[in-house]
């Protein structure tokens, strides 16, 4: 396996402590050379340097949009629900954990959207069913890495079977405080703003009152440590986000890649990561 340019450039100038152990064990496995290694270790250790906290880049929630799973089995001569059985119940757990394990706090999978209704009742169908298999995957998961799992969207449109399990899911982690998963299904960006101003409004009753801040406590990821991406990957090569997270996204910053999501490994993700970091981030100011 080659090692992005990129990447490895990231990995030798990296200035978070977090990542020091983990950078050095990941690339020194891709390279063969015992001299080369050596090499790779001395120029690391020699690299890093301390920096401000106020200086440092923050990454604490990451956002993926699972796009491109029919295109996949298409691709592989499957039938499309198959594309999206290998990217919920195989490929979602396995990146979950590894950005859990690259220090990421709160991950964010968008996986059915409030227009994904108009779909062949079939393939409804059996998302539906993979979504439960999925969550009921995830439960032991996230557990045994003290993490928080959280429905963003609707429920009450769901199967009675599926509102069962993503309740159980939230009840049974409820307690967990290491990390959030928050599982975005039956989500729209457009219909968590209409939730949201209705919620607000049954509350206050005047809407002349409503303020930015009453709207961003109403949305569906608000009460969390972390409740706006920093970083939001996309799969299968659109550019856009089709009104995912619209609220809360305004300052995420934004990785495309061309892979249909049931392909995506942890070294994409890090690749986005190393992405993100070359980045400077300024709010607006």
């Amino acid at each position: 396996m080659n090692l992005n340019p990129k990447l490895l450039a990231y990995f030798l100038q990296c200035k978070y402590t977090h990542w020091r152990i983990y950078q050095m064990k990941q690339i020194t496995n891709h390279i063969c050379s015992t001299s080369l290694k050596f090499i790779f270790i001395v120029l690391s250790i020699f690299s890093i340097t301390e920096v401000s906290a106020d200086s440092k880049p923050e990454l604490n929630h990451v956002a993926l949009i699972a796009d491109g799973n029919r295109r996949w089995a298409k691709e592989n001569n499957l039938e499309p629900t198959e594309g999206h059985k290998e990217g919920f119940i195989h490929t979602t757990p396995k990146l979950i954990e590894d950005l859990w394990d690259l220090g990421i706090h709160t991950v964010t999978v968008w996986g059915f959207s409030t227009a994904n209704w108009n779909r062949e009742e079939r393939e409804v169908a059996n998302l539906m069913e993979y979504f439960d298999q999925f969550l009921k995957k995830m439960v032991p998961i996230a557990k045994k890495w003290n993490a928080k799992i959280i429905h963003l969207g609707r429920k009450s449109r769901f199967p009675a079977y599926l509102q069962q399990t993503l309740s159980l899911a939230e009840k049974e982690t409820s307690s967990c405080n290491g990390h959030v998963f928050n599982f975005a299904i039956d989500f729209g960006g457009r219909d968590e703003i209409t939730r949201a101003c209705q919620k607000v409004q049954s509350l206050k009753g005047n809407l002349d009152s409503i303020t930015e801040e009453d709207l961003s406590a109403a949305m569906d990821s608000a009460q969390q440590p972390f409740p706006s991406p920093d970083l939001i990957i996309r799969a299968s090569g659109e550019m856009r986000l089709s009104g995912f997270m619209p609220w809360n996204s305004i300052y995420s910053e934004l990785y495309f890649i061309k892979k249909y999501y049931p392909s995506f490994t942890k070294l994409d993700l890090e690749e986005a990561i190393a992405s993100f970091y070359e980045r400077q981030r300024t709010y607006g100011k």
